[in-house]
């Protein structure tokens, strides 16, 4: 349940376990090594317990995504929250394997709902998706003035909007660093890992961790 603290904000409790599962395809992905490295450091500094899977085919990583939602659902330990990252090829709503086979998007996620997952019934979960999705580039928009967003049950970031390619350099894409942008400045703000996790959260508007 959310609970408020002094600075305005709203926060779990993040003081049991946190799961995370990161699905790397790094075959033809010079980006994804950065991206690696930076959820690595990322997993570590907000004491995540990760489990990564490097170049899986596409059962390979429906059986790991199966095997981690059940792991999670047997534990006997409190589960605080769940973190999902994947750093792939895509194009509409997949994501694809070393041999071009395809993940469909919505059977990830669905993986962790309430039905499949009644273990973080109510807790965060967070799905960051960095794959393209679709051919077409996406010149970009001007963003808005921050918006109030409110504490939620799941979040899902992807790094571009339907139909568009991912924009992604030879050593990581901006959407991963950016969240460890913010969660290096809230450390520097003093903040304690609970209370950074719900600022990123809130200032990364979607790109985000609680």
């Amino acid at each position: 349940m959310a609970q408020a603290f002094n600075m305005g904000l709203e926060r779990y409790d993040m003081s049991g376990k946190r799961e995370a599962l990161m699905l790397c395809v790094k075959e033809g992905n010079d980006g994804a090594v950065g991206d690696l490295q930076i959820m690595e450091t990322f997993f570590n500094d907000f004491g995540f317990v990760p489990e990564i899977v490097i170049d899986g085919s596409v059962q390979e990583m429906r059986d790991k995504l199966r095997s981690f939602r059940d792991r999670i659902n047997y534990s006997h330990e409190d589960i605080s929250c769940v973190f999902v990252v994947t750093s792939s090829h895509g194009n509409r709503n997949v994501i694809i394997d070393p041999w071009e086979n395809t993940l469909e998007v919505d059977e990830i996620i669905h993986c962790f709902n309430d039905q499949q997952c009644p273990k973080l019934r109510g807790k965060p979960k967070v799905f960051m998706l960095d794959a393209c999705r679709g051919h077409m580039e996406d010149p970009g928009v001007c963003a808005d003035k921050e918006r109030d967003y409110h504490l939620m049950a799941q979040l899902s970031a992807q790094m571009e909007t339907y139909g568009h390619r991912a924009y992604m350099n030879k050593f990581r894409s901006p959407l991963i660093p950016h969240v460890c942008r913010l969660s290096n400045k809230t450390r520097l703000c003093g903040l304690d890992d609970k209370r950074r996790i719900t600022y990123v959260r809130q200032t990364g508007r979607g790109a985000c961790i609680s």
